[in-house]
């Protein structure tokens, strides 16, 4: 008899390395014009975003977001919402790009880089988990 492992499912990889936020975006319709809600993202990548939002959106359908993530500009990406979760009074979902202009890939890169390079500074967490201490 095979032994059961019971370390649980392996985690997910991410498609590509986020950094958390705290900005107010809006939610536009893809015509750029009806405006749906302003929310708030809570972490960013090249790939995709969640946001926490008082707006109440359906998987599958697909938005504009506009944020300001630097000084310089405002960017505009077009987002599909992939995964929705209730809370008590907002929902938080899980939102996937669509494609956009390089030089808004290459600021999201920079902004996340340097947000990755805070962390690293601060230096190694310490989780104490039901399976001993883990850093990360």
């Amino acid at each position: 008899m095979d032994p059961i492992d019971e370390s649980g499912p392996a985690p997910v990889p991410r498609i590509a390395e986020r950094a958390a936020t705290d900005f107010v975006i809006e939610i536009h319709n893809p015509d750029g014009k009806t405006l749906r809600g302003i929310s708030r993202l809570l972490d960013l990548s090249v790939s995709g975003a969640c946001v926490d939002s008082t707006t109440d959106l359906i998987e599958g359908d697909r938005f504009v977001i506009r944020l300001l993530l630097n000084a310089k500009s405002v960017i505009a990406i077009p987002v599909t919402v992939v995964w929705k979760r209730y809370f008590t009074k907002t929902f938080q979902y899980g939102f996937q790009f669509g494609e956009y202009p390089e030089e808004t890939r290459r600021a999201i890169e920079t902004f996340v880089g340097e947000y990755s390079a805070k962390l690293r500074k601060m230096g190694p967490k310490i989780l104490f988990t039901d399976t001993g201490v883990q850093e990360v």
